[in-house]
């Protein structure tokens, strides 16, 4: 599925002729183990560092989480929602929900935190990754809150694990007409 979805993200972003200079090698990697498949997706990244420009790989990377399946949470977290008259209190009603995450709460931003790489197209990298990588983690948080809000939502990533950080943290900016 990672290997298709970029593929498909790729092709829709910048064409036939790009996509497949950056995902050169796909097939095989496809069949390895998870180490060769990060090493291979550390090498699509960089090939697409080099070859697309930033705000077009930011928002492929983000489209690609946006197909990531964060569906199940977001219904469980919209549902609490219905319950909760404050800020605080949803925030707390998060943390059984994203149980394995840390979940805090900066004035009207929610932090949330884990301390690896969750992917599974990249979590077995023994390299770091290019931080473009980390727009698909952006993109499921994004997805996420905007399914529970209904509008969009900003999300900055803040550190992760694939670029050197000791956790990957990304901030959540809740909508001012929430709460």
């Amino acid at each position: 599925m990672a290997f298709e979805n970029l593929s498909q993200q790729l092709e829709s972003a910048v064409g036939p002729e790009l996509r497949d200079q950056i995902m050169d090698g796909s097939d095989k990697a496809r069949k390895a183990d998870k180490f060769r498949k990060a090493r291979w997706m550390k090498g699509a990244i960089e090939r697409m560092d080099a070859l697309v420009d930033e705000p077009t790989r930011i928002r492929i990377l983000e489209q690609r989480g946006h197909t990531c399946g964060w569906r199940g949470r977001a219904e469980k977290i919209a549902k609490m929602r219905t319950k909760c008259s404050t800020l605080e209190l949803f925030v707390e009603g998060l943390k059984p929900i994203l149980a394995g995450n840390g979940v805090e709460l900066d004035g009207r931003t929610i932090i949330t935190s884990y301390p690896r790489c969750y992917c599974g197209a990249v979590s077995a990298t023994k390299e770091p990754i290019s931080m473009t990588y980390c727009h698909c983690g952006k993109g499921y948080w994004m997805a996420m809150f905007e399914h529970v809000f209904g509008k969009p939502v900003k999300v900055d990533i803040l550190q992760t694990v694939i670029t050197g950080g000791d956790s990957c943290r990304f901030a959540i900016h809740v909508p001012e007409e929430e709460f």
